[in-house]
């Protein structure tokens, strides 16, 4: 399975810095937006989520997110928007996305976020 990004970075930029994971996710470091650079520590953690059928809507994923802010979900390669394409929950176990629309057994659904 391949996923393909396209970066494009208008100007100014300072300091920034691409790099690309093996599960094609593609972290940007450096200044990122508001909240700025989440630390010494902050762990950047992908997953595809497998269990997409057409009827599930709810995923937990395998690791905690130290934040809900820094998650990004893609879908098919496009961002999904929170509050609009799925909603983000810490439960008792664990961090969870839930769609507004299960994805297709087709779909490719690849989560970022911070550890």
């Amino acid at each position: 399975m391949s996923l393909t990004f396209e970066v494009v970075v208008e100007d100014p930029v300072i300091n920034v810095e691409v790099t690309e994971y093996e599960v094609g996710t593609i972290l940007v470091a450096g200044p990122q937006g508001r909240q700025g650079d989440p630390g010494r520590g902050v762990v950047p953690f992908s997953e595809i989520l497998a269990e997409c059928d057409g009827a599930t809507t709810t995923f937990l994923l395998s690791q905690v997110a130290i934040s809900l802010s820094s998650v990004q979900v893609f879908r098919n390669g496009l961002a999904e928007v929170a509050g609009i394409g799925f909603a983000l929950a810490y439960t008792g176990l664990g961090t969870t996305v839930t769609f507004s629309t299960a994805p297709l057994s087709s779909d490719v659904v690849a989560v970022t976020y911070h550890i």
